[in-house]
């Protein structure tokens, strides 16, 4: 037990200290603006739910969040070079999506259990560069979780490397929405799956207010 506590103060410990070299280089490399980040708890779980346009939101979250965060991403993500390096020194845990993945489950459950942030992203890839529908295993999660959850929405110029060719800096927004929880899902099974689909497209409006209307997709 006591190697597993200090493996976790690790991992706790190595995500701040990464956090905190990053910062200075995100604002060398963008113009990035934080709202809201005071509706990140300062201690106590909570669930973090982001719009995945590109490979930069984990990036832009790690800058924004006074707290280190617990992602959860694909296993079988072939992560951009130039980032791909902060993804795997920080820290995330893998989901097969493939298959429904109890393992993903559990460890998201018990990063919560400790108090910790964990971070989803509910379309689930980066197919479009406008909101969709989520996927019903993010939700699942979120309901069974039973924390707050954190909408954050993630806009502007999301592919940097244009702009540094040019020598200049993307201009990028981090929108932190304030805490809400998901309604109780129905006790009876046969209307759990209407009920997830109700409760994901009300997460989605509240990313959806937190971005360029343009890109709010079917949540306009």
């Amino acid at each position: 037990m006591r190697k597993f506590t200090d493996s976790a103060q690790n991992d706790e410990i190595r995500k701040y200290i990464l956090a905190a070299s990053l910062r200075p280089i995100f604002r060398l490399m963008m113009k990035i603006t934080v709202e809201g980040r005071e509706n990140i708890p300062t201690e106590g779980p909570a669930l973090l739910a982001a719009n995945h346009f590109s490979w930069w939101e984990p990036p832009a979250m790690i800058f924004s969040s006074p707290r280190p965060i617990w992602f959860i991403g694909a296993d079988d993500l072939r992560w951009e070079l130039r980032i791909r390096w902060i993804i795997r020194l920080y820290g995330y845990i893998p989901v097969d999506r493939r298959r429904a993945d109890k393992r993903t489950f559990d460890q998201a459950f018990q990063q919560l259990e400790k108090g910790r942030l964990v971070a989803i992203f509910p379309e689930g890839n980066m197919q479009a560069q406008e909101l969709r529908t989520p996927k019903l295993g993010a939700i699942y999660l979120a309901h069974r979780a039973n924390v707050p959850i954190i909408p954050i929405g993630i806009s502007g110029q999301l592919n940097p490397g244009s702009f540094w060719k040019k020598m200049q800096r993307p201009m990028v927004s981090v929108k932190i929405g304030k805490p809400f929880y998901l309604p109780p899902l129905p006790e009876a099974w046969q209307e759990q799956k209407k009920a997830m689909i109700e409760t994901g497209h009300l997460l989605m409006r509240n990313i959806a207010q937190l971005i360029e209307p343009e890109r709010r997709g079917i949540y306009k």
